[in-house]
């Protein structure tokens, strides 16, 4: 998940980076408006923190974003007992306010509470078959075993587990979980699968050329797909030794 902080305060600013970044969240940061207004014309943000106490044009680019369709989930920090801030930031499109001091706690629970309403999930607690994502505790069990998993690998798998069975491009997972200044290198993304794919079994991860990756939730899709493969190859090879005989 991609995440971009608006702040002034640089020691609050790093609190919130380095618990995110916890999460295994790809975080950048900015500490202008002007910056917040150029960052926010990509669109690539699943989150967007930001203070307002200070500084109200930020409510304005709030508006502005909320006005071409953008759909991210934005949390803002207002000042303390600051009724006033709260409501223009609700109005300009905030899914959720918190006063300073803000809990770290509370901030990632409303977090995944608004992570799940965008995705339609429930609960921290995802499972799939014999595989269970905990994004509460970022853990990760396979038969009821613990899995562990790199913060990117880990990463992905939550990509995946929020729209099983959709494919997902390297390109788009590059953009999902690394930020600003990052090194990537030009076979990352497939490195991370071929990891998740060992760990996690490798008929849970499916590759397709042109689409990219997805997560198969369906064992019978599975069984399918190597049964499919199975008879092509038969039917390929028999082919083939028909062709034999016939030149022979």
């Amino acid at each position: 998940m991609r995440v971009l902080i608006y702040e002034h305060d640089n020691a609050f600013a790093e609190v919130l980076r380095e618990a995110l970044r916890a999460r295994s969240y790809a975080v950048d940061r900015v500490s202008s408006s002007r910056h917040a207004a150029l960052a926010l014309e990509n669109d690539i943000y699943d989150l967007i923190l930001f203070g307002i106490d200070g500084d109200p044009g930020i409510l304005s680019i709030l508006k502005e974003y909320r006005a071409g369709g953008s759909r991210a989930s934005v949390v803002a920090f207002s000042s303390q007992h600051s009724v006033a801030e709260r409501t223009l930031a609700f109005e300009a499109g905030a899914d959720a306010c918190l006063e300073r001091p803000v809990d770290i706690s509370e901030l990632a629970a409303r977090i995944r509470a608004l992570m799940r309403r965008r995705t339609g999930q429930l609960r921290s607690v995802v499972s799939y078959g014999t595989l269970t994502l905990d994004d509460a505790s970022c853990g990760v069990w396979a038969d009821d075993v613990p899995i562990a998993l790199k913060a990117r690998e880990y990463a992905i798998l939550r990509i995946f587990l929020t729209e099983p069975n959709r494919f997902f491009s390297a390109a788009y997972l590059e953009e999902k979980i690394y930020g600003w200044g990052e090194e990537v290198q030009s076979n990352t993304i497939q490195v991370h699968v071929h990891s998740l794919r060992k760990k996690l079994g490798t008929q849970r991860i499916e590759t397709r050329n042109g689409a990219g990756y997805r997560f198969v939730t369906n064992s019978a899709d599975v069984t399918c797909r190597l049964r499919t493969r199975q008879t092509a190859a038969v039917a390929e090879h028999g082919e083939r030794g028909h062709q034999e005989k016939v030149v022979s």
